[in-house]
């Protein structure tokens, strides 16, 4: 009743202050109802505090399903309202995808040496696919490149935890159409089009159904139940009630798993909601502490024996502005007769808000924790107190995690889509010509030629003196490779050496002097002359070397 009774109270100043209090004590209504199952994610907090060591089921499947809906959907309305979950996502994607996971192809002929000829071919694969292979159309027509897809899914999996996509085949008009080496789409399907329990009372005999996914007999993945949007609907996110059953061999799902027997993933901002609705809440208080703050209340004195204001009867003792009209209200400029006895004062309200700073910066680390490789810097985005060692310190401790998060996404989204699209373009003949290979060459070792490491975005260091210093060192005391370096960059090795081999042929064409190129290169007349005189103290397998020693 107390609660009721404040609203009421409130109601007579502001109306609108006492809704968002009526929202704001349902919503943590709700909260505190989902909090009560145990084990779930909003009893966190009180459950911990009760329960320090409650047993049970701890897998993800024993949670209560409907917790995922409702986390799913909290983790993308504060990304859309919240800029610190905003700067996250942008931050992170930037970090792990960047400009795109791009293949290095790691295919290997069947005596074990590399196969050059295939690796450019692939690449350049991939390359070609990299505009028109969105199910949706090409960019600008309502599709993605690949790039932007694996930006897309990426974003899914952060908010949603999970994405799901099939590969579509095209026919030769569709192919032709646009432009694609090999007739395959790509369709991202949004997790939310699962089937949470709709389909379970029509799956086979002896299968068992979790949240759109059934299950066989020895519990292997059979089916996806999936809603489709409804055809002709004016709303084009309507679902239709009815799910449709989709061979799990046709859908990739991709998520992280947090143990082993999880079947569907949860948003990785589970943890960081909590600490993102008190930080809201905060800053809420503290802007209205504010604007509290910053207002002034007028109140005044009748005159003895008064009891009105105005100016009837006119002997001045009563309170009216400098026309004579009563005073009612208060306004920038104005003058006041004050009239016999009668008083007026202003009244400020004197909140201390004074110390939120440290408060509000605290609440923000523990959003940034709850997401890996989030600096809480990036959150925050105030350096002032920060140097470039400190910054240098907080990135070398998150990249570490960036690094894993790239390597689990190539090989979950990215790896499958680069094998589909080689396999198709071998069926297409895209490799044919290249010296050594052949399609039964390719059935009986698939494993090898498909075989594929991913280049992403690298850490930035601060200070890129000291690390090619280091990088340098560690190459002349043997402790790494030029390809190592190159990934550390960023690059690829192969493509730095064909671009070396680019740009001297493109200075010998021009007319140009050698010692361009060597300039360019950073060589010396030491270098140039030291190399000459090992090449020539070598050649004849020495017999240079052993008839000065003769003579």
């Amino acid at each position: 009743m107390i609660p009721e009774l404040i609203d009421r109270v409130v109601g007579l100043f502001s109306s609108k202050w006492a809704n968002e209090r009526r929202e704001t004590r349902a919503l943590m209504s709700q909260l505190q109802a989902i909090g009560g199952i145990k084990g779930g994610y909003w009893a966190a907090l009180g459950s911990a505090l009760k329960h320090p060591r409650a047993t049970g089921n701890h897998s993800e499947n024993a949670i209560d399903p409907s917790q995922f809906p409702l986390l799913s959907s909290g983790a993308w309305d504060r990304y859309r309202i919240d800029p610190h979950f905003r700067k996250i996502v942008r931050s992170l994607s930037a970090k792990v995808i960047g400009h795109g996971l791009m293949p290095n192809s790691q295919a290997r002929r069947p005596n074990g040496e590399p196969f050059e000829e295939f690796r450019a071919r692939a690449k350049q694969l991939w390359e070609d696919c990299h505009g028109a292979i969105d199910w949706h159309g090409k960019p600008g027509q309502g599709g993605e490149t690949l790039v932007g897809l694996e930006l897309l899914a990426f974003r899914t999996v952060l908010l949603s935890g999970e994405q799901l996509f099939t590969l579509r085949p095209l026919n030769g008009a569709e192919q032709v159409a646009r432009g694609l080496p090999v007739p395959l789409a790509i369709q991202l399907i949004d997790p939310q089009r699962m089937a949470e329990d709709a389909a379970a009372t029509l799956i086979e005999d002896g299968h068992v159904y979790y949240r759109g996914i059934e299950l066989d007999a020895d519990r292997v993945r059979y089916r996806y139940w999936i809603n489709d949007y409804m055809t002709g609907s004016v709303n084009v996110s309507e679902l239709q009630v009815q799910p449709k059953p989709y061979s799990a061999a046709r859908i990739y799902h991709v998520y992280l798993k947090e143990d082993d027997d999880q079947l569907r993933g949860t948003t990785w901002f589970a943890a960081a909601l909590m600490p993102a609705r008190h930080g809201s809440d905060l800053r809420y208080n503290v802007v209205k502490s504010s604007a509290m703050q910053a207002c002034v209340v007028l109140s005044y004195t009748l005159a003895a024996g008064k009891s009105k204001f105005g100016k009837t009867p006119s002997d001045a003792s009563n309170l009216t502005d400098a026309d004579g009209n009563a005073l009612t209200h208060f306004s920038p400029g104005m003058c006041i007769n004050k009239g016999k006895e009668g008083n007026v004062e202003m009244h400020s309200p004197n909140i201390n808000i004074s110390g939120y700073d440290g408060l509000i910066a605290s609440v923000s680390r523990d959003e940034a924790a709850a997401v890996p490789g989030t600096k809480s810097s990036t959150v925050t985005g105030d350096y002032r107190n920060s140097s470039f060692s400190s910054e240098r310190s907080a990135d070398n401790d998150a990249w570490p995690e960036i690094e894993v998060v790239q390597e689990w996404f190539s090989s979950q989204f990215c790896q499958p889509i680069y094998e589909a699209i080689v396999t198709a373009g071998v069926a297409e003949g895209y490799f044919d010509g290249i010296p050594g290979f052949s399609v039964e060459a390719f059935n009986r070792n698939r494993a090898s030629f498909l075989r594929c490491k991913w280049q992403g975005p690298v850490a930035r260091s601060i200070n890129p003196v000291d690390d090619e210093n280091a990088s340098e060192l560690r190459l002349r005391g043997g402790r790494s490779s030029p390809q190592r370096e190159c990934a550390k960059n960023g690059v690829v090795f192969d493509e730095v050496l064909d671009e070396i081999v680019e740009a001297r042929e493109k200075i010998k064409q021009r007319g140009l002097p050698e010692v361009v190129f060597n300039s360019i290169m950073g060589l010396d007349s030491k270098d140039l002359l030291s190399t000459a005189e090992t090449a020539a103290s070598t050649a004849n397998g020495g017999a240079n070397v052993a008839e000065k020693q003769t003579t």
